[in-house]
């Protein structure tokens, strides 16, 4: 399955706003991450016409190895990170709260799993291409 081919055309303003958020999301302080990655929802949830997405992060690596990265609590209407942080697992969160709005027209293979794996690697894919390779080739993102 080649998850990063599924969604070849992706809102230009998703695109162009994950290209500017994901490397501040790889790079500084803890409370810095947290900002870009709430403002990253911000936008994306105007863009997508949710109630904005709230976002937290807990450096817990027992939560991390449990959720898979992370998870989307959607009687909370937000996303938690644990432990590393990862541009494909929020926007794989992210692709879970659009499913939870109820506002998609249509859902990959019918199956909210794949749907957000597909999404999210799309997304990257189509965001930041050099760093979607580079991932890629060393083993970095489980599902290509």
């Amino acid at each position: 399955m080649i998850y990063s081919r599924v969604y070849r055309k992706i809102h230009p303003k998703a695109i162009e706003a994950s290209r500017l958020a994901a490397p501040r999301l790889w790079k500084g302080e803890t409370a810095d991450r947290v900002l870009f990655a709430r403002l990253w929802l911000a936008d994306m949830s105007r863009l997508y016409g949710i109630p904005r997405v709230r976002f937290d992060f807990v450096d817990d690596p027992v939560l991390y190895e449990e959720s898979g990265g992370g998870r989307y609590i959607p009687n909370e209407h937000r996303i938690v990170l644990y432990h590393r942080w990862s541009f494909v697992t929020l926007a794989h969160e992210f692709r879970h709260a659009v499913q939870a709005s109820g506002f998609l027209e249509a859902m990959y293979l019918n199956d909210p799993e794949e749907d957000a794996r597909a999404w999210s690697v799309s997304l990257f894919r189509l965001s930041c291409p050099k760093s979607y390779k580079s991932a890629v080739a060393n083993g970095r993102l489980h599902f290509a």
